[in-house]
């Protein structure tokens, strides 16, 4: 938050809780203290797609466990699949879900994910919880195979 640019937090919590057309000047203070811009909170860029943003100033890298990275993943539906084809490297959009802590989607025999079966394999999720990005590495695999490795 820059110096001087604070709101109090009852402040904040009325105007989470009530109607209210807040000044130019408490809106810039909003923005400051939750990180964002002024045109931001007004709604300026929603008509854009995601990842079109900037790069953020301070990015970090967090290992999250089995168990809360699963979690996060039973929350969307929609991830890309990460694999080596024939061709070189292959990122796929598939619909999924969660199931007994596995991540399963459904593929054709013979279709281009399908190749990724016994192979190292990245799923990836944006926008995830608090997490911009979602990277699982993982083994592909059919229903009632061997999952480790």
């Amino acid at each position: 938050m820059a110096e001087g640019a604070r709101m109090a937090p009852g402040h904040l919590s009325y105007l989470e809780t009530h109607t209210a057309d807040p000044g130019s000047g408490t809106l810039v203070r909003l923005a400051d203290a939750l990180g964002t811009t002024y045109g931001a909170l007004q709604g300026g860029g929603s008509d854009r797609p995601s990842g079109r943003g900037s790069a953020l100033r301070d990015p970090h890298l967090l290992d999250l466990g089995e168990e809360e990275c699963r979690g996060l993943l039973s929350t969307h539906g929609v991830g890309r699949l990460v694999f080596t084809t024939e061709h070189g490297p292959a990122v796929l959009p598939v619909n999924y879900e969660v199931t007994d802590g596995v991540v399963a989607f459904r593929t054709a025999s013979g279709s281009t994910t399908a190749s990724a079966v016994e192979q190292q394999v990245a799923f990836e999720v944006d926008q995830v919880g608090d997490a911009m990005s979602l990277e699982c590495p993982g083994r592909g695999s059919l229903p009632g195979r061997d999952r480790s490795g």
